[in-house]
């Protein structure tokens, strides 16, 4: 039986939270269809299936009945795998891209498969994020209810940021800041409490092209991020927030990242080539919280998420 909804997720040559990502969306949207969306630069397609099979426990096998005819350094050889409800399309493409050349492509590649080719147009909602954008509901039956109902209210999403510690374990609190990409207003110097709503999302249920946005949240008595400033105490109580992975730990910086976003983001450049010395020295210095930071910042821990490891 197909699912109402589809998540489409993209994974350019970073696989770090695969496994966590397919366990969260199985378990708390009730088993929807997936999409992942893979580009790489040094691997080949056959390699990249092979690890995403490995990964997912899942036998992905070629559709040789779609072809895509497009073809520049961005993306090109792109090909479709398919298992039951899960489909991979991979692409070669070049290692580092600007946000702007990155946003262009997201919307290329949209369009290729859900306008020119028509694919995956069976389905009710859409759910088009980043592979480390985790978006929670309590109830994913009530939710779409209610979006049906009221999509302005029921659209956004308040973000909780992850907190890495210096190596990533599972034993270790799994903890939340209420302030999304609080390292990027680290480095600007503007980390107050009064700017943690200014990158919350948005999600697009209703429209395939149109993946999650960012947005400024001002009008909380409307919106569902009132309810982190005044309501929510704990994991039980939450409903409606995109728990944000941006960093795992100092390794998936080292490793898995091709830029800093905390290091270039006051400097308006972007750099992909980094010292280990330069990538430790934002980590420390953006990532990490001092004691007083941490005293005047809401923090919430999602032990209750760290099954999805599994």
């Amino acid at each position: 039986m197909t699912s109402s909804l589809l998540v489409t997720s993209f994974w350019d040559n970073d696989y770090d939270l695969l496994r966590f990502f397919k366990n969260f969306y199985d378990d708390i949207w009730k088993k929807p269809d997936f999409l992942f969306i893979c580009g790489y630069s040094s691997d080949n397609d056959k390699s990249i299936v092979k690890l995403f099979s490995k990964k997912l426990a899942i036998d992905f096998k070629r559709n040789r009945l779609t072809y895509f005819r497009y073809n520049d350094k961005f993306a090109s050889n792109i090909r479709v795998y398919h298992s039951e409800n899960y489909y991979l399309i991979t692409y070669k493409t070049i290692q580092n891209k600007t946000a702007f050349q990155w946003d262009r492509l997201v919307k290329i590649i949209l369009r290729l498969i859900f306008i020119k080719k028509k694919l995956f147009d069976k389905y009710q909602f859409y759910i088009t994020t980043a592979n480390d954008d985790y978006f929670y509901v309590k109830d994913s039956k009530e939710y779409l209810k209610n979006y049906q109902d009221t999509p302005s209210e029921y659209e956004y999403f308040h973000t909780l940021e992850y907190l890495p510690n210096d190596n990533f374990n599972i034993e270790d609190s799994f903890e939340f800041i209420s302030h999304p990409y609080y390292f990027i207003h680290k480095a600007e110097k503007r980390f107050n409490n009064s700017n943690r709503h200014l990158l919350c999302r948005k999600i697009n249920l209703k429209d395939k092209l149109l993946p999650e946005v960012h947005t400024t949240v001002t009008n909380l008595s409307n919106l569902n991020c009132y309810n982190f400033e005044k309501n929510y105490l704990d994991f039980d109580q939450f409903d409606r927030v995109c728990f944000s992975i941006g960093c795992l730990d100092l390794n998936y910086l080292i490793n898995s990242k091709s830029f800093l976003q905390a290091s270039t983001a006051s400097k308006g450049i972007e750099k992909y080539n980094y010292e280990i010395s330069e990538i430790k020295d934002s980590f420390y210095k953006y990532h990490k919280l001092s004691t007083k930071e941490i005293s005047e910042s809401q923090i919430f821990n999602a032990d209750k998420l760290k099954k999805y490891f599994s």
